[in-house]
């Protein structure tokens, strides 16, 4: 895992050289990201993993409105039961990306973005040992939340920091989202 890593950090800083001409006014980026959800908890079943998919067109100052799409997982063990929740969030936000910092060569951005987000919730409660009859249960609803984080592009690999807020969410009202991903530019 190491040594993707450093390849696609090292990857990104020889290629840079080469996409100089991109961030420009009116041209269309794409990014796919992937991720941990709430840190490093690899003890109790506990690693959540989500995916985010974003658009969107530059405009002046290498800013952009942008629409992103993604999907959060996560198991969330109850002590003290035996049942297991298991978390899963479908959300689509729209919000702006707006430059903090750059480079002479456009190769290297620090950016700051807000969104507001409209998730769909599952949480399914089941049971973790083999010889239950019980059927799992679980509940869904729409939630109104927002996405707020940093994201560091290093043209083309981009790491992101966000902080998801939905209050009327009954299992969990804040997540940590830390991605890396890649942004292509058409």
């Amino acid at each position: 895992m190491k040594q993707l890593i450093c390849l696609l950090f090292f990857c990104g800083l020889t290629y840079t050289p080469l996409i100089a001409q991109v961030h420009l006014k009116g041209q269309r980026f794409y990014d796919l990201q992937v991720g941990l959800t709430d840190g490093f908890q690899f003890a109790d079943n506990q690693l959540g993993i989500n995916l985010l998919v974003s658009t969107g067109v530059y405009n002046r100052k290498y800013n952009a409105w942008k629409t992103t799409l993604g999907v959060l997982q996560k198991p969330l063990p109850i002590t003290g039961s035996e049942s297991l929740h298991h978390l899963c969030q479908f959300g689509v936000g729209y919000g702006y990306e707006f430059n903090l910092c750059r480079n002479p060569l456009r190769t290297r951005f620090i950016r700051g973005f807000i969104q507001p987000v409209l998730l769909y919730e599952s949480v399914r409660t089941g049971q973790t040992t083999l010889d239950s009859t019980k059927a799992p249960q679980g509940n869904s609803r729409l939630l109104l939340g927002g996405d707020v984080g940093f994201d560091i592009e290093l043209s083309p690999l981009e790491v992101s920091i966000r902080q998801r807020w939905q209050p009327n969410s009954g299992i969990q009202p804040f997540h940590t989202l830390f991605s890396i991903g890649w942004r292509f530019h058409r």
